[in-house]
């Protein structure tokens, strides 16, 4: 064990060298305005880190967190080159400076190597020094959680199956009312950032979410407060303390922390309908229009500005519960750089495409990491509490809205790593069909709604409804077949080649078998299964794959044999990066 840490260590060095060239080749680009040789310097030596990298990696355990950090690091890194090298050929092709995006795009890729340090860091460090580190603010809530309900699980009622466990856990909870007292303190410093993490999801979050994410932080807080005391108390009285009373409060915060995590997972993938949609409807060209018709100090013009803001925050927020992942929030400059003239629109042009095409690229990673039956049963109540309100006030704006978001479901499973769900049981297939066929119905009528009675097309969304609820029956069939051997048996592979989805044989996550809110749908976390379970999957895994790349070979392949007559756009055009969908 020692004599593999120390070839561990002596790869991270090696890795952080090549990453130390990279940075110092990069360092050049910072000088002369048409100077484009640097960045052909900068990519190669990032080759050379890529294959160094390689060689770490291999190492690594598949199921280190980090691990997610680092494609993503790199699919952003590449994305940065390519808009450095347009800017850099614009510069040269107008005979003009466009300063303003070249420092953009190269502080954003100093930012993305200096994150990439991080993970690579985080990666070589042993399990203990990771856990030295958790209380820091820039840890994951995910992460947080984790900890804080390991630290808690032997002062609950709970009794590990495993013996040498449960010994374990005996002896802790007969320990010292003194070390009971430290680990309730520490516990409180983590339920402190926790709360933390919250409050600043709550302030993005739906309305409609924001008072029971406030109200379940009070409690989760409560319940800390409570168990923090009663563990002073047997420190100051130890003959009258009864430890049952430590138990039964160590067991109300865990049961409160996993309602906390439950709702916020929920609540998350409701935000991402939102925020996907919303994407949709803005639009950096209407806006530039608008900018140009109006007043600078239009109120129309702070509204739309405004909502974009929000969109960016709540991009964040996220990316941070859902990737474990806070993206860098460059963007803002978007706006700025829309009211600039002469050469700054060139700028704004530059900061539009890359905008598309990170928008783009967090599109499909989420979608790609959302859990189909957990994202599918999140439209299914969207879609019931849209029909709701319809039936009480008809307004067909909102009824469209709520086919857009069907749109983003449909594009879910059009993803070719989301496809093996729907051929893990016989049937999944067509019931998804015929819910595309109708939510294409649904769009349909709304076109002509003006003239079609209002009941009718209600009966169509509610026909929707029923197709969704089957989809769904669908995919919790607990009957989970190997996907290849449905493909030589059945033939699948053909069926879905010839509607045009390609087959997809990525591993999909374990998820539970869930049904609509209004049927009764459980609790993932009820009080009574914690007593029988060790720490529960964390919903993470759940409602978001957190996928990492066991091909790395396959991923750094396309590395080995550049030439140094390629141009950078022919070398991007050959580099594949898996996103980190996951992470």
């Amino acid at each position: 064990m020692d004599a593999a840490r120390r070839t561990m260590g002596l790869n991270v060095d090696k890795v952080k060298a090549k990453l130390d060239i990279c940075r110092e080749s990069l360092k050049k680009g910072y000088g002369g305005v048409f100077d484009g040789g640097f960045l052909n310097l900068f990519c190669f030596d990032f080759f050379d880190f890529c294959r160094t990298l390689h060689k770490f990696l291999i190492r690594i355990n598949e199921e280190e967190e980090a691990l997610g950090d680092v494609y993503l690091c790199l699919t952003q890194i590449m994305v940065c080159i390519k808009y450095l090298e347009k800017t850099i050929q614009l510069e040269i092709k107008r005979v003009v400076s466009i300063s303003a995006a070249r420092q953009h795009f190269l502080d954003r890729l100093y930012c993305r190597l200096d994150h990439l340090w991080s993970c690579v860091t985080s990666l070589s460090k042993k399990d203990y020094e990771k856990v030295a580190n958790i209380t820091i603010e820039e840890n994951s809530f995910v992460a947080l959680m984790d900890f804080i309900l390991e630290q808690i699980k032997p002062y609950t009622n709970y009794k590990d199956d495993d013996s040498k466990l449960s010994t374990s856990t005996e002896i802790n909870v007969s320990a010292s009312m003194e070390q009971a007292v430290l680990v309730s303190t520490q516990i409180r410093g983590r339920v402190n950032i926790v709360i933390g993490h919250t409050l600043a999801f709550a302030n993005v979050a739906l309305e409609s979410d924001k008072k029971a994410l406030s109200a379940l932080s009070q409690t989760v807080l409560r319940e800390c407060i409570a168990w923090q005391t009663e563990c002073e108390l047997g420190l100051k009285q130890p003959n009258h303390y009864n430890v049952s009373n430590c138990r039964v409060k160590a067991s109300s915060l865990e049961n409160a922390l996993y309602k906390l995590e439950d709702f916020i997972n929920e609540a998350l993938l409701r935000l991402v309908y939102r925020c996907l949609l919303d994407f949709e409807k803005f639009s950096i060209e209407k806006l530039r229009i608008l900018m140009n018709q109006c007043e600078p100090d239009d109120p129309t013009i702070d509204e739309i500005v405004a909502d974009f803001d929000v969109n960016l925050d709540r991009t964040t927020q996220i990316g941070i519960f859902a990737v474990c992942f806070a993206p860098n929030k460059q963007n803002s400059c978007i706006i700025p750089s829309l009211y600039a003239k002469g050469s700054g629109q060139l700028y704004s042009q530059l900061l539009e495409c890359h905008f598309k095409e990170e928008v783009n690229n967090f599109k499909t990673a989420i979608l790609e990491i959302a859990d189909s039956q957990e994202f599918t049963v999140c439209f299914y109540d969207l879609l019931n509490q849209y029909l709701k309100d319809n039936e009480k006030n008809y307004n067909s704006l909102s009824l469209q809205e709520i086919t857009q978001m069907g749109e983003i479901l449909k594009q879910h499973f059009l993803l070719p790593i989301n496809q093996k769900v729907l051929l893990k049981s016989g049937n999944c297939f067509q019931l998804f069909k015929k819910f595309c066929f109708m939510l294409s119905e649904c769009q349909a009528i709304l076109q002509t709604s003006e003239r079609v009675d209002t009941k009718r097309v209600m009966k169509r969304f509610k026909i929707l409804r029923s197709k969704l609820h089957r989809l769904i029956k669908g995919l919790s069939d607990d009957d989970i077949n190997d996907c290849s051997e449905m493909f030589v048996h059945s033939g699948r592979e053909n069926e879905l080649n010839s509607t045009g989805i390609k087959s997809s044989l990525s591993v999909l996550s374990k998820s539970y078998g869930f049904i609509p809110l209004n049927e009764g749908r459980k609790s993932l976390s009820p009080a009574n299964q914690h007593a029988k379970e060790r720490r529960r999957e964390s919903l993470r895994t759940a409602m978001f794959r957190r996928q990492k790349s066991a091909k790395t070979e396959e991923l750094f392949n396309s590395y080995k044999n550049f030439s140094e007559s390629l141009q950078i756009t022919e070398i991007l055009e050959q580099l594949s990066f898996t996103s980190i969908v996951p992470v």
